[in-house]
């Protein structure tokens, strides 16, 4: 693996309410190389959509709080005065969004929107500025570009506007997309197309990508590296292979538990319990643990951080059980199993912390 071109170390933001303090991000870290995929993936209000923004400084304000580095290309991005991040905002990092019509202003053709954020970052006329815009409506796939360069986003089909959006992103070449859920909502056979289309981008420009998602089995198809994350934490993170094979934490078990499978007869989904944890009113101790059906007494003090495994290299897991607790109940749920009561497992408890 190369040296990594994006090192987010122990973001946090938080957003002040009259309700109380929003914790948003709670001290992430990550690493993303050039030509690799990292997929962070959590439910709803996780807290991965505004990790992504807050790479690139949008969500600056004067009721947010915010901490850790973004460094890239030798620059703290966190510690730039807003003038200089636009400066590499749209240009060596790109973001998308979750729904592609908010890239676009509704009252601009797609072409000038295309040839704007060329212009933006580099010198060139505006002839020139539209022939690379209808060079990027080529390379993301989208038919009979020459026409539809002259079209309003919103006439675009669903599909075809997702991938005006990456168009847009890779306006200028980036050497980091972000790419926050751009398939959500797109039928399967578009979402794979997407998917394939992003592949096919990485290759040619060599992008790092670091894509957001709800959905584990969307990992699966794109992912080097997977990361968990709930409650504005990462909980887990690993190579694809070790998260699918081996996983270590009872969330992300409950996220492949409620994936479906193709197969002879319909597999009964397990969904995971309760719901996510108010991120004004966190819980005490694990977060996870008011879900955690394994969650023993102690875990609603003590306060896991990410952490190596033992004898897996390269995966790391926020979590309060042993590892051999941890792989005996992985090989019972795998085998079809129900969740062995916490008397069964107390044979092999450590005794808790005081």
């Amino acid at each position: 693996m190369s040296e990594p071109i994006l090192s987010v170390e122990g973001l946090r933001v938080a957003f002040e309410t009259d309700a109380g303090t929003v914790h948003a991000v709670d001290g992430i870290s990550y690493t993303v190389a050039p030509g690799q995929t990292l997929v962070i993936v959590g439910e709803p209000g996780a807290g991965k959509t505004v990790s992504a923004r807050a790479v690139l400084g949008l969500t600056r304000g004067p009721a947010t709080r915010g901490g850790g580095r973004v460094m890239f290309a030798g620059r703290d991005l966190a510690a730039l005065e807003d003038g200089e991040l636009r400066q590499v905002a749209g240009d060596a990092i790109a973001m998308t969004p979750s729904e592609p019509l908010s890239a676009f202003h509704p009252l601009y053709r797609l072409g000038a929107q295309l040839a704007e954020a060329v212009r933006a970052h580099h010198a060139v006329s505006p002839a020139a500025a539209r022939d690379r815009a209808i060079g990027l409506l080529e390379l993301v796939g989208i038919p009979d570009p020459h026409r539809r360069i002259d079209v309003y986003p919103h006439q675009l089909p669903p599909g075809l506007r997702t991938r005006a959006m990456l168009a847009l992103a890779l306006a200028n070449g980036p050497k980091v997309l972000i790419a926050d859920d751009p398939t959500r909502g797109l039928d399967i056979t578009a979402q794979a197309q997407i998917l394939a289309l992003l592949g096919v981008v990485q290759e040619r420009l060599g992008t790092a990508i670091v894509y957001m998602t709800r959905d584990i089995a969307v990992a699966a198809e794109i992912a080097d590296e997977i990361a968990v994350m709930y409650s504005g934490r990462l909980v887990e993170r690993a190579g694809t292979e070790q998260i699918f094979v081996a996983p270590h934490h009872p969330y992300t078990w409950g996220l492949l538990r409620s994936v479906p499978h193709l197969g002879i007869g319909v597999a009964e989904l397990t969904p995971i319990p309760g719901a996510p944890p108010s991120v004004i009113d966190r819980p005490g101790g694990c977060h996870f643990h008011p879900r955690c059906p394994y969650a023993q007494e102690s875990h609603r003090r003590i306060d896991p951080q990410l952490r190596p495994i033992p004898g897996e290299d390269g995966h790391s897991v926020a979590c309060l059980l042993e590892p051999k607790i941890r792989r005996r109940i992985w090989r019972g749920l795998e085998a079809g199993q129900d969740p062995p009561s916490l008397a069964s497992l107390a044979s092999v408890m450590p005794e808790e912390e005081p």
